[in-house]
């Protein structure tokens, strides 16, 4: 894991102009499929730089938490709003209606990702504050067919 999260922290950092940080990485091996959580792990990081400022920070890491594996993009952006937060994983669905600068299947891909593994998508944040977006994954093994990172 720490491998994959200094991987995904450096291809992170290419994708704007913000204070990287990495918070933690984790030694430990995991049964996942390396691109896969690569790929939505990314895609957090994306978001994060999408509803942030220029030269604010955004973190990544990854920790063992009870028997999973836990995989972080922090950032001190816009945040979402407590109504929307259950609904922003779901196809198609963003957080504010108005703005609609993505196709609102980021997110989605994310979750499906995160359950693939026999794990989940969340998030925590307060509006006008930031957002952390955490993937927890099992340590043990899901029913795919996932490559050990």
């Amino acid at each position: 894991m720490r491998d994959l999260t200094e991987a995904v922290f450096d291809k992170a950092a290419a994708l704007g102009a913000r204070r990287w940080v990495l918070d933690e990485a984790a030694d430990a091996v995991a049964p996942l499929d390396r691109d896969r959580v690569t790929q939505a792990w990314l895609q957090l990081a994306s978001n994060a730089v999408r509803f942030s400022d220029d030269d604010s920070e955004v973190g990544i890491g990854s920790r063992i938490g009870d028997e999973c594996i836990e995989l972080w993009v922090r950032d001190n952006g816009v945040g979402v709003p407590e109504d929307a937060q259950s609904r922003i994983f779901t196809r198609f669905a963003q957080a504010d209606a108005v703005r609609r600068d993505g196709s609102g299947l980021g997110l989605s891909i994310v979750t499906a990702i995160a359950r693939g593994h026999g794990g989940h998508a969340s998030v925590s944040s307060r509006e006008g504050e930031g957002s952390t977006f955490t993937l927890t994954l099992p340590l043990t093994g899901s029913d795919q067919d996932n490559t050990d990172a």
